[in-house]
């Protein structure tokens, strides 16, 4: 009951303080007066906020989540044209041991890896293959990709909306351009962050930035 009341306690507005105090006092047959006693210790005891920390957000990361929903909720369907067909899997796999690149997010390494060997086997594994693996963060990181979002729903009469696999090809392109510049941008992040920075890694960092200005030219010719 002392749990409860510390609860009512922080609600500043009266009325509605009272009608939590008679809610209580009614389903578990205890006076209001007897219930007020509480308020007191409680509002005493109330330990106060945490002072609330500002994580930054990392390109990085946000742009491989990107890449880990895509895989996970269109891993198998098929994009492009003719000789040009291929999984969405298929063309995301490329893409990462292409550049060679190092996922940095644990989790998304770990499904971006199951779908990796399954390739190598020659499956392209669907999101029911992760329900199957007793791992808490893919199952966090799953549920939280399968969840519909409100704005996906088109229910508005007279509207006709495009669905998102109509386009799939371009928002996988767009996907990997974009994971692309964030890893050219971490990379040389990495560089200007030592102690010393070397003639040799100078002309990495040129060469990065090179490869970043064709990849934003290309994406403008899209």
């Amino acid at each position: 009951i002392r749990d409860i009341m510390k609860s009512v306690s922080v609600v500043s507005n009266e009325i509605k303080r009272e009608i939590y105090i008679q809610s209580v006092s009614g389903k578990f047959n205890l006076t209001d007066k007897s219930l007020k006693a509480e308020l007191v210790p409680a509002e005493i005891k109330i330990d106060k906020p945490k002072e609330l920390v500002c994580r930054e957000i990392n390109p990085l990361i946000l742009a491989e989540d990107n890449l880990t929903e895509l895989l996970l909720k269109y891993g198998d369907y098929v994009i492009g044209e003719g000789d040009k067909k291929i999984t969405v899997a298929e063309k995301i796999i490329h893409h990462i041991l292409q550049d060679d690149i190092k996922i940095q997010d644990a989790t998304n390494r770990k499904i971006i890896g199951e779908y990796y060997k399954g390739i190598k086997t020659n499956k392209i594994y669907t999101y029911e293959h992760f329900l199957k693996l007793t791992d808490n963060q893919i199952s966090a990181k799953l549920a939280s990709v399968l969840i519909e979002s409100p704005n996906d729903k088109h229910d508005i009469p007279g509207i006709v909306f495009s669905n998102v696999e109509n386009h799939l090809e371009n928002i996988v392109e767009d996907a990997i351009h974009c994971h692309k510049l964030r890893y050219i941008d971490f990379l040389i992040g990495e560089i200007i962050n030592k102690k010393e920075i070397t003639d040799d890694q100078l002309i990495e960092i040129k060469n990065l930035n090179l490869l970043k200005s064709n990849i934003n030219a290309h994406i403008h010719r899209l």
